[in-house]
């Protein structure tokens, strides 16, 4: 009797088990981003359009158009385990980054001179 409940018992747990590990994978080639930002500066390549700058380090030729906000970031280290990894952000969260202290002007970047007028 015991050994028929034991076998019942782990019967029911592979079958448990099985239920999770069948179900079809919905995500198969697409792209997801999760998690944190994995880049070390967020840019603004043109006004009012911020994004990750993945390799290297920024400087004022990736940026064009004229704005009042920087033409880079540098994330700080706490940024990376709280600013999300998105693939565009908007002023607004450039101002929550800035001011919860995740991010900082990047060392070269000023503001409004590396946007020359366009007139």
């Amino acid at each position: 009797m015991r050994t028929l409940c034991y076998s019942l018992a782990v019967a029911a747990t592979a079958l448990g088990m099985s239920a999770f590990t069948s179900i079809p994978d919905k995500t198969v080639g697409e792209a997801k981003r999760v998690g944190a930002i994995t880049a070390n500066f967020i840019i603004q390549p043109e006004e009012d359009e911020f994004r990750q700058f993945p390799i290297g380090t920024p400087d004022g030729q990736n940026c064009r158009g004229t704005s009042e906000m920087h033409c880079y970031y540098s994330v700080k280290p706490v940024g990376k385990d709280s600013i999300p990894d998105l693939p565009s952000y908007t002023d607004e969260q450039i101002e929550l980054y800035l001011a919860n202290e995740w991010i900082e002007p990047g060392s070269t970047s000023v503001d409004e001179s590396l946007y020359p007028d366009e007139d």
